[in-house]
């Protein structure tokens, strides 16, 4: 018997309503997800995919206070899980970013993208495509902070990762 049978039953159902627009289903069978995961005994990664679909549902329909505690609560299962330097934590942070900045936290953006980047960095993915995206995320923040001369350096940093893929 498959333990996490119905995990996997309400993952698939969520996906395939989440990928024909059928947000408010994908919702509900993500939350499902959830409650699944937790019984059976907290697995960190089925936990954490259902989280960040439920994240991703969220945001689909526009409900922008409810996206943060969700991510916060993935980010805080992967750190459990995983530790402060797995690549899927900084993920977890790139994800946290946009939501932090859509609700005027632009210093704790930053905090999210500069963490994301030391751990991709930590990590191997110094020169990597994640890298980059967290690059220019980050010298976007840092242009709303005032912060021009570092942002110059990041933008720098981030065209010099985009030469290595040209």
């Amino acid at each position: 018997m498959d333990p996490y049978g119905l995990w996997t039953h309400c993952m698939k159902d969520a996906d395939a309503a989440f990928n024909e627009g059928d947000w408010e289903k994908a919702e509900i069978l993500y939350t499902i997800a959830i409650e699944e995961a937790e019984a059976g005994g907290g697995d960190g990664e089925l936990l954490e995919k259902s989280l960040s679909g439920l994240a991703r549902s969220y945001q689909k329909q526009g409900k922008h206070r409810d996206v943060e505690p969700v991510l916060w609560l993935a980010l805080v299962v992967r750190l459990g899980e995983l530790g402060k330097t797995d690549a899927t934590v900084a993920d977890e942070l790139s994800k946290l970013a946009p939501v932090l900045l859509e609700t005027g936290r632009v210093t704790l953006a930053g905090v999210a993208l500069t963490e994301s980047i030391k751990i991709r960095d930590r990590s191997g993915q110094r020169e990597g495509p994640k890298t980059l995206d967290d690059l220019r995320e980050y010298a976007k923040v840092l242009r709303m902070e005032g912060r021009d001369e570092e942002a110059d350096r990041q933008d720098a940093r981030a065209r010099a990762i985009m030469a290595c893929y040209n």
